[in-house]
């Protein structure tokens, strides 16, 4: 008997037919693995897993009214549908316009999706200009980006040019030019609230945002913004 995964499914769903259902359930997992991997482990990647769920339930369940044969529950089952269907297209369409032309705004920015001007943190504690450690809105600043410029499986991304960006973009929040060269970082070996730097392209233009991270690892003890 072949022993890859596929054929040993097959042979299950021939012994016992409701076991076809896995094939539903390990798609629905490859999806949310490919989102998250594509927009991250924050609130847009969560909320268009949830909405796929929701949206999913919702056809079965009125499939399951369509199939009955009383006319007085086809109707709305078939109205229904069309309504679902409808709102989950809207939704795909604007979140896509959302990343690639951030449009409409609202949602573009709710979602994460605006260049430069980006959501998250609203400003920097402290006077500075020496930042002892540096926050923002009571978290730590993690010192590793995540970035196509610096990827982690070269393990580039806590690399000293790396943080320099991360640095630079902290400063900028409180409205200072850059940071100095003088900035440290420390290994915490555990897990902490902080914001993380993100770089990604969407569309064929540089986006840059934060998101909250909980993983710890290396953290920013100081930074200089320079005036």
């Amino acid at each position: 008997m072949d022993p890859q995964p596929i054929a040993v499914l097959r042979a299950a769903i021939r012994q016992v037919p409701a076991v076809k259902y896995a094939l539903g359930i390990a798609g629905i997992a490859a999806a949310g693995a490919i989102i998250t991997r594509l927009l991250g482990y924050d609130k847009a990647s969560i909320i268009i897993i949830g909405v796929i769920f929701i949206a999913m339930i919702l056809l079965y369940a009125f499939s399951g009214l369509i199939a009955s044969r009383k006319t007085s529950t086809t109707m709305p089952g078939i109205i229904l549908l069309y309504a679902v269907i409808f709102f989950f297209c809207t939704f795909l369409f604007f979140t896509v316009t959302a990343f690639a032309f951030q449009w409409p705004s609202a949602w573009a920015q709710f979602i994460g999706a605006t260049p430069q001007d980006f959501p998250g943190p609203h400003q920097v504690e402290g006077d500075g200009p020496v930042f002892e450690p540096p926050r923002m809105d009571g978290r730590m600043i993690d010192a590793c980006i995540r970035s196509p410029q610096f990827p982690e499986a070269a393990r580039l991304q806590c690399i000293p040019s790396a943080q320099k960006l991360i640095a630079d973009a902290f400063c900028k929040i409180g409205h200072y030019k850059h940071a100095n060269d003088d900035f440290t970082s420390a290994d915490t070996v555990r897990f902490q609230s902080s914001w993380k730097f993100v770089q990604e392209t969407v569309g064929g233009r540089w986006i840059n945002r934060w998101t909250e991270d909980n993983t710890g690892g290396f953290i920013f003890t100081r930074i200089t913004c320079m005036r």
